[in-house]
């Protein structure tokens, strides 16, 4: 395959976003299922514990069991990466993306992942408490941590520290992508509002499930971009190919 190997010293925001919304079109159907799959758990535990509000804007009863959803989610979304991380590499490798074999490379790898998210989770809290380091530049620091754990089979504490270099000077670029998300969140979060307000006709199970599949997109989107960002900071920063960042899975 013909592959563009970048030029070392190089990095161009709008062609991570290009190759992640190529990438997202091409394969949509299998990261959404992917993320849905992941999720499943924290799909069971929200409608087992998590009460919805009994009327629209309306806050919903404390339940203790719902302490337990931070967790419960970051597990989820470890999964979710590790598997679309493996498709993106397959895809730029013009591969085929396996779901199974996808959720199997994200369960061998998962628990270094849960590392690196639960770390990354904890210092952004940190930074968000303490004021020390405002938790966005902990996160634009470490926003390819997981990728990094995965694609490179590195534990938690040099995942963080490949993460700190390799985002190193691109970190106002990252920040950046997070306020387009962020806008494009907050589109999506319209929408669902808009299906609130006709709660009365479609049913609050009805909204919820509609949330759950929006979350679930953007979800999988996020994963995506990550992934595209790891390998475009890997090619402007060390001149790699595609083909030794993708020998790790073969």
């Amino acid at each position: 395959m013909a592959m563009s190997h970048g030029v070392e010293g190089t990095f161009r925001l709008g062609d991570v976003f290009s190759k992640s919304f190529g990438m997202f079109g091409r394969h949509f159907v299998a990261f959404v299922l992917l993320t849905g799959i992941a999720n499943i758990p924290n799909y069971v535990f929200q409608w087992a514990f998590v009460s919805p509000p009994p009327t629209p804007g309306a806050l919903p009863e404390f339940n203790p069991w719902a302490l337990l959803a931070i967790p419960v989610g970051i597990v989820c979304s470890t999964i979710a990466t590790g598997a679309i991380t493996y498709g993106v590499v397959q895809d730029l490798r013009d591969g085929p993306v396996s779901i199974g074999e996808a959720v199997t490379i994200a369960a061998r790898r998962f628990l270094p992942m849960f590392g690196v998210a639960l770390a990354v989770g904890i210092l952004a809290f940190l930074g968000a408490i303490l004021l020390v380091v405002p938790a966005f530049i902990v996160i634009c620091m470490y926003f390819v941590a997981a990728p990094v754990c995965i694609a490179e089979r590195e534990g938690v504490g040099a995942s963080l520290s490949r993460s700190r270099f390799l985002t190193k000077g691109h970190r106002w670029q990252i920040f950046g992508a997070f306020i387009l998300i962020f806008i494009i969140s907050l589109i999506a979060g319209g929408v669902i509002v808009g299906a609130v307000g006709a709660v009365s006709i479609i049913g609050s199970t009805s909204v919820t499930i509609f949330q759950d599949a929006v979350n679930a997109v953007l979800g999988a989107f996020f994963a995506v971009l990550g992934a595209v960002f790891y390998y475009h900071l890997r090619v402007a920063k060390e001149g790699v190919d595609l083909a030794k960042i993708a020998n790790v899975f073969d």
